[in-house]
C-alpha cells in the first residue's frame, strides 16, 4: 500500500459570487397611491448592495427579480428578495383606471401590441415575413409588469422600489378580449379592468366558475298547435330549457366576457392579475342534455314557437330571411326532417340540401320563405369529423348563408 501525501482543498469565494452580507435593518414600506396598488419599498439596503445595483441598472430599473441570469445577479437578487419574502401583506385589489390621454384597454400599441391580420389563400393561410418580425420584436420591448427601480429620492436613501405596472397587465388582457371581436367604440369603451396583487399562497385567487342548478327555473309555454302537433307535448324539463333558449334569444341571460393577463415577479412569489370584462347579452350558447333527453324536440319547439314572429317579417330586403338554418352531418340530416314533420305535424315548411345540386334547384325565394333550412355539414367545408375539407361550392353556400337571420345550429347526434 503506498501512502498518498493528503491534500487540502481551499475553497475561496470568488469576487463574482460574493454573498452579500446585510444587516438587520433591512426594512419593507408599503406606500399607498393615489390610483393603482401601492408601491413597495426596500430600504436599509448596504452601500456595498446598492454599488452593485447601479451596475446592474439600466435607466434606473432592474430586471434581477424577473430573471436573474449570471450568479452576481441571483445574489443580488437574493439579497433584494429576503426582506420582501418576510413581508407580508394583504391581497390587494381595485378598478384600473385610464389616465389622461391615454388610449383605451387594449389598443396601447407599447403594452399590447397587436397581431398582424390573417390573411389566406385558399385554405392556406399566407405570413408576411415583415410583420411577423415586427410584431415579435413589439412583443420583446414589452414594458414589464412589475418594475423594480433604485429610488429617486437620491442615493443617500440606500432604497429600491418595487412596482406593479396594471396598466401593462390591463392592456394586455383588454388586447386578448377584444381580439378578432371587431366592436363598436361604445363597446370598447364600456370594458371593465380589475387588479388583483397576491402571493402564491393566495386562496382566493382561485377563480370560481359556478355551476348554478336550473331547478326552479320557471317554464315555457307549450308550443303553438299552429305550428306543433296537438297530440304531443313537451316535458317540464324540456319547458324549463326552451325558456331558457327563448330568453337568451331575447337577449334577457346577461354575460360578462372575461380575459386575463397574470405577471409573476418569480423571486419573491408575488403576482399581478388583471382581469378585463364586458357585461351584456349572452349571445348563443351550448344545448349539452344527456343522451335522450330531447335536445332535438327542444330546439324544433323553439322553432316552432317564433314560427309565426317569423312569418310575418317583410322579404322586401333581399338580405332578410324567414328560415332557421339547421347544420348536421349527413347520416342524420333525414332524421332530423322525420323529427320535424313528426313534432310539428307537417305544419313547418322544410328544405333539407344535402348536395350542390339539391342547393342549386333552390330559388333564393324558397330559401327565404321556408321555416327551416336543413344543410348537411360538408356543403359548409366543414367534414363530419368537424376538420376543414375542400368543396368548390363551399363559398356559394356561405355566401347564401349571410341572409338567414336566426343563429345556427350544429348538430352530430
Amino acid at each position: 500500500m503506498v501512502d498518498a501525501p493528503a491534500t487540502l482543498l481551499e475553497w475561496r469565494r470568488a469576487p463574482a459570487v460574493k454573498l452579500l452580507e446585510e444587516k438587520s435593518g433591512l426594512a419593507v414600506e408599503q406606500r399607498a397611491a393615489s390610483a393603482g396598488p401601492p408601491t413597495f419599498v426596500v430600504s436599509g439596503l448596504s452601500g456595498g448592495t446598492m454599488s452593485k445595483l447601479r451596475q446592474h441598472a439600466s435607466g434606473g430599473r432592474l430586471a434581477i427579480l424577473a430573471a436573474a441570469s449570471s450568479a452576481a445577479e441571483r445574489r443580488l437578487a437574493e439579497a433584494l428578495a429576503a426582506p420582501l419574502l418576510r413581508f407580508g401583506f394583504a391581497q390587494l385589489s381595485g378598478v384600473a383606471g385610464l389616465g389622461e390621454d391615454a388610449a383605451l384597454w387594449g389598443k396601447c400599441e407599447v403594452s399590447a401590441p397587436c397581431r398582424p391580420p390573417e390573411v389566406w389563400d385558399g385554405r392556406r393561410r399566407v405570413y408576411d415575413t415583415e410583420q411577423s418580425n415586427a410584431y415579435e420584436r413589439a412583443m420583446n420591448a414589452r414594458p414589464q409588469a412589475w418594475e423594480v427601480r433604485l429610488s429617486d429620492e437620491g442615493q443617500a436613501t440606500n432604497c429600491v422600489e418595487v412596482a406593479p405596472r396594471v396598466e401593462v397587465a390591463a392592456h394586455q388582457a383588454a388586447e386578448r378580449l377584444l381580439r378578432g371581436r371587431n366592436l363598436d367604440a361604445g363597446a370598447t369603451a364600456a370594458l371593465q379592468v380589475d387588479w388583483h396583487v397576491g402571493t402564491r399562497l393566495d386562496a382566493s385567487c382561485a377563480r370560481d366558475f359556478p355551476i348554478r342548478s336550473s331547478k326552479g327555473d320557471p317554464l315555457a309555454a307549450q308550443p303553438p298547435t299552429a305550428f306543433w302537433a296537438e297530440d304531443l307535448s313537451l316535458y317540464p324539463r324540456q319547458l324549463a330549457v326552451l325558456r331558457w333558449l327563448q330568453a337568451i334569444e331575447a337577449g334577457e341571460v346577461a354575460f360578462d366576457e372575461r380575459d386575463y393577463a397574470d405577471a409573476q415577479l418569480p423571486a419573491v412569489g408575488w403576482h399581478l392579475e388583471a382581469k378585463a370584462g364586458i357585461e351584456g347579452p349572452l349571445r348563443g350558447g351550448v344545448l349539452a342534455d344527456a343522451l335522450g333527453a330531447g335536445k332535438t324536440v327542444t330546439v324544433i319547439a323553439l322553432v316552432a314557437a317564433d314560427a309565426e314572429a317569423a312569418r310575418r317579417l317583410p322579404l322586401s330586403d333581399s338580405r332578410t330571411s324567414r328560415a332557421t338554418l339547421i347544420v348536421v352531418t349527413p347520416l342524420i340530416i333525414r332524421q332530423w326532417e322525420a323529427e320535424i314533420a313528426r313534432f310539428s305535424g307537417g305544419k313547418l315548411r322544410t328544405l333539407r340540401i344535402e348536395s350542390a345540386a339539391h342547393l342549386q334547384q333552390l330559388t333564393s325565394r324558397q330559401l327565404r320563405e321556408a321555416d327551416v333550412v336543413l344543410i348537411v355539414s360538408d356543403l359548409l367545408g366543414c367534414a363530419s369529423s368537424g376538420k376543414a375539407c375542400a368543396f368548390e361550392k363551399a363559398a356559394v353556400v356561405k355566401a347564401h348563408g349571410r341572409m338567414w337571420r336566426v343563429p345556427l345550429t350544429i348538430s352530430s347526434a
